[in-house]
């Protein structure tokens, strides 16, 4: 009798390491290619692209973190020059925005860079032949008192990126 209750026992131990596991397994920033600490948790992102435009020569990098469930988004992204691109672990003058997205296409509240803050952004590889950018930053963003007026911010701490960008007029 001890044996029959026993194996479901076993089994169901056996289900609940599993599943921890494959959650571990999803939750490695290795297999993200934007992702950083967000008021010191980690946040990764579920998709990633960025943009050069060849008239302006403006670099735009976005960091999508998505909730499938919801069908909600929040969206970080960098602005800056090509010709401001610096040499290797030197800062890259930059503005920075945070977006939470509703609905798929619905701004529900946004954050600005403050720039009282000692804000980075470095480029440490560019490979135009390959057309890929990857870098580090660290940033701090604050309510742009359109969608909140209660001083609000948020800050991403060693952040990473190594993304393939596409050319656009």
């Amino acid at each position: 009798m001890k044996k029959v209750t026993f194996l479901p026992a076993f089994l169901f131990v056996i289900l609940l390491i599993a599943c921890n596991k494959n959650e571990e397994e999803e939750n490695l920033p290795d297999d993200s290619s934007f992702y950083a600490l967000k008021d010191d948790s980690e946040w990764i992102t579920t998709s990633s692209w960025t943009t050069y435009s060849r008239n302006t020569g403006e670099i735009v990098v976005t960091g999508v973190k998505r909730d499938s469930v919801y069908y909600q988004e929040e969206w970080l992204q960098f602005h800056f020059k090509l010709s401001d691109i610096q040499e290797s672990d030197e800062l890259t003058p930059f503005t920075s925005k945070w977006y939470y997205i509703i609905g798929g296409d619905a701004i529900s509240n946004s954050f600005v860079m403050d720039t009282t803050f000692q804000n980075q952004l470095i480029i440490t590889a560019l490979d135009t032949a390959n057309k890929q950018i990857s870098g580090t930053f660290q940033v701090k963003l604050m309510g742009d008192n359109r969608h909140s007026s209660q001083n609000e911010t948020m800050l991403y701490e060693n952040g990473v990126f190594n993304i393939n960008y596409t050319e656009v007029e």
